[in-house]
């Protein structure tokens, strides 16, 4: 079974590695926290990520002047626009403000402390006040966790169907697909944030052939 998987995701490994040593080493979208927080607001809308999410986050990182913090960007979440396209996304951002940012905060304190919280955070109790924000979930929060630095096992639809595929089992909850990631990843030697960014990068080319990537 673990053979199976490793040669069916064989072609997508090495860009799945790349999104995993990005994170992995601090250094997603440069490690900014504003793009950080925006790209994983607007991952919890469902949206395509590699035909929406990372294009809408490029594109928005291209307008600005500067390195924007998250303490100076809050006057640009007031209302939805163009980059932040719903309720939950602007509000996933304020919230992210409002727990990670102080004014005169560097782009590298409000990357601490975001990673400070993800260390301690529960994806399943949600208790801190950050992950008790509407619209975070399970997925979300192990999402955001793990583009700030953690290997986490990040359950969603798209490693749920792939799992059940090659195990030929259904997952009860979000719980037992964590579980199979870790399981999987270990057994094959690999991070669990490669094998989760190879099954997304597989299932999106699957349907699109020709988009842009890292």
């Amino acid at each position: 079974m673990i053979a199976r998987i490793k040669k069916f995701l064989h072609p997508y490994m090495a860009l799945g590695s790349k999104y995993a040593e990005e994170c992995l080493n601090g250094r997603r979208w440069g490690g900014n926290p504003l793009l950080i927080i925006l790209d994983t607001s607007l991952t919890s809308t469902g949206f395509s990520y590699f035909n929406f999410v990372e294009p809408r986050v490029r594109k928005f990182q291209g307008t600005l002047s500067d390195e924007l913090t998250l303490a100076k960007s809050a006057p640009l979440f007031q209302n939805k626009n163009w980059y932040c396209v719903s309720e939950r996304c602007r509000g996933i951002v304020l919230s992210a403000i409002k727990n990670f940012s102080v004014n005169g905060d560097t782009l590298d304190e409000e990357f601490t402390r975001i990673k400070n919280w993800a260390i301690k955070a529960d994806p399943l109790k949600r208790a801190d006040q950050f992950s008790a924000t509407k619209g975070l979930g399970v997925f979300t929060i192990q999402y955001l966790r793990g583009q700030v630095g953690l290997d986490v096992a990040i359950p969603d639809r798209v490693i749920s169907d792939f799992l059940s595929k090659f195990l030929n089992k259904k997952f009860r909850n979000q719980i037992e697909v964590m579980q199979a990631v870790e399981e999987v990843a270990s057994r094959m030697g690999i991070s669990k944030l490669e094998f989760v960014w190879s099954i997304w990068i597989y299932a999106d080319t699957k349907f699109n052939t020709n988009v842009t990537r890292l």
